[in-house]
């Protein structure tokens, strides 16, 4: 009820009061008990028609306060609801007990780990970044880190950094620090380590039947230290032949490195042929050729007996050179270790001549890293779940094939978990 309301009322009353005084002669003492009793219930409905509209206001509204903080707390990142759905973490951890056996050696057996961290940043619809930490030392084919040193603080250093832009849905850039472009059959290493990430420009160029790679990747961009790139080509058709899937292609990588020397710290030319002149106390060595590897692959899955099944073999050629210019692998892997119980198991037989590739990019355990080595690769895992897989690797090779060779024999035990 609101004040003219009110009045109204008021204004009724006496006028129901003056007819009674002219009627029944009421006396003026008693109307005006009743008058001031109807003012009262008036202004006593007044005060709760205020405190109503009061208590409704602070229901439908919080005060200044409190309506400052609530509008902070869900006030959006510029361009985002949120910056966490632009980032993306991904690691993994692995732990590994190994055993060499090398002939004409100490036998030797070391603990090791391998931790790494990424993030990947969204910074609009068509642009990321990308950055990775990796435990490890210099060696770009090693993420490994032995336990030693009386429990001294391990190496941690920069592994991936690089921007990829997809230009369109079929088409990617990547420049800086980043992941191998190059399709590897079966995780094939006899070109290039699972751990190698290299550095440069590399433009990509994939659908569901062909895909297309071009690279051109530093070995040292200073040209006060002397530039060295390798430059790449790589290009393969996948296509569905009866119930196997097929993917096969070529490859070509050029590296014009003929008398200079090693690219870090350790003076190793992993089985590649080297010369040395000059002074015979302190000789200035360098790689004795350059490498224009020739490659051809081909990969085929299937399955088998309901379970997964992938075939592969690789051939390269250095075309520099017309001897110790050859290597080729091949093998299989049966299963899949992806769901909790699961497993494979894989095989494959590598054959590398001393100079049909770069070996310092090849693969950093098969008969102790790098060419002229040939021999069987062994390996079966089994998934505890699906982040966290167990395997065992045997490596029974034979290195340095020009010069005799000499057995060689290595045993690893992993754990590794995803996160």
């Amino acid at each position: 009820m609101n004040v003219l309301s009110g009045l109204f009322v008021v204004l009724l009353s006496l006028g129901s009061a003056g007819q009674a005084i002219a009627s029944e002669s009421t006396d003026l003492d008693d109307i005006r008990r009743e008058l001031a009793a109807l003012v009262s219930r008036v202004a006593a409905l007044e005060a709760e028609n205020a405190a109503l509209k009061l208590d409704n206001a602070a229901k439908s509204r919080p005060d200044d306060a409190m309506g400052a903080a609530a509008k902070a707390l869900v006030l959006p990142a510029p361009g985002s609801d949120s910056w966490t759905d632009n980032i993306k973490l991904t690691g993994d951890f692995r732990y590994r007990y190994e055993s060499l056996d090398v002939q004409d050696s100490v036998d030797r057996e070391r603990n090791r780990l391998r931790t790494r961290i990424g993030l990947q940043a969204a910074v609009s619809d068509d642009l990321e970044v990308i950055v990775g930490l990796a435990s490890g030392s210099v060696n770009p084919v090693s993420t490994n880190q032995s336990l030693s040193g009386a429990g001294s603080t391990k190496d941690m250093g920069l592994d991936l950094a690089y921007l990829q832009w997809s230009m369109s849905d079929l088409l990617t850039l990547r420049a800086g620090k980043f992941k191998n472009i190059w399709f590897k059959p079966e995780k094939s290493e006899l070109l290039w380590d699972n751990d190698y990430n290299p550095e440069g420009f590399a433009v990509s160029y994939r659908s569901d039947e062909v895909f297309v790679h071009g690279a051109l990747n530093w070995l040292e961009s200073d040209t006060k230290k002397g530039q060295s790139f390798v430059i790449g080509l790589q290009g393969g058709l996948v296509r569905q032949l009866g119930g196997a899937r097929v993917t096969a292609g070529l490859g070509y990588y050029e590296l014009a490195i003929a008398g200079r020397g090693t690219f870090f710290d350790d003076e190793d030319y992993f089985g590649n042929s080297q010369t040395c002149s000059g002074n015979t106390a302190i000789p200035a060595c360098g790689y004795h050729y350059d490498y224009e590897q020739f490659q051809v692959f081909a990969q085929a899955e299937l399955n088998f007996g309901g379970a997964p099944v992938v075939l592969f073999a690789e051939q390269v050629q250095n075309l520099a050179i017309e001897t110790a210019d050859k290597g080729w692998a091949a093998g299989f892997r049966l299963g899949k270790a992806k769901r909790a119980g699961s497993w494979q198991f894989g095989y494959r037989y590598n054959h590398l001549e001393a100079d049909a590739v770069f070996g310092l990019t090849s693969n950093s355990d098969f008969a102790g890293g790098g060419t002229d080595a040939k021999g069987h690769i062994f390996k079966g895992d089994w998934a505890v779940s699906e982040v966290w897989i167990v395997a065992v690797t045997l490596f029974s090779n034979e290195q340095d094939m020009t010069n005799g060779s000499r057995d060689y024999r290595r045993i690893q035990v992993d754990t590794q978990v995803k996160f």
